[in-house]
């Protein structure tokens, strides 16, 4: 099967929020990933995690899309890796000290 047949195909059996998530994911070049991960790590702060993660997880129930978001808790050492800027930190003392850490 030719690959725009089976990429159909596939698009074709998921659902309107998988799609939502993929398509976003798959445009890069038209996003300005923020420092934001890193900033919290820097602020050393569990509580102000917490307190970011409630308002996520009560801005995406009110959306009804049954989506989980979970903080990444790399220790990316390589600013080459794309999303490098999902990490807390360099060293793992700041992510240590994470909610989940």
């Amino acid at each position: 099967m030719a690959t725009e047949a089976r990429i159909s195909a596939l698009i074709g059996r998921m659902m309107v929020e998988q799609k939502v998530g993929q398509t976003i994911q798959a445009d890069v070049s038209a996003i300005t990933p923020a420092d934001l991960q890193r900033g919290l790590g820097a602020a050393r702060d569990p509580h102000l995690i917490q307190r970011i993660g409630a308002a996520t997880a009560a801005e995406v129930a009110a959306t009804g899309i049954k989506w989980t978001f979970a903080p990444t808790l790399a220790v990316p050492q390589d600013p080459r890796w794309g999303r490098s800027y999902e990490g807390f930190a360099e060293r793992p003392e700041p992510v240590a000290v994470t909610p989940g850490g």
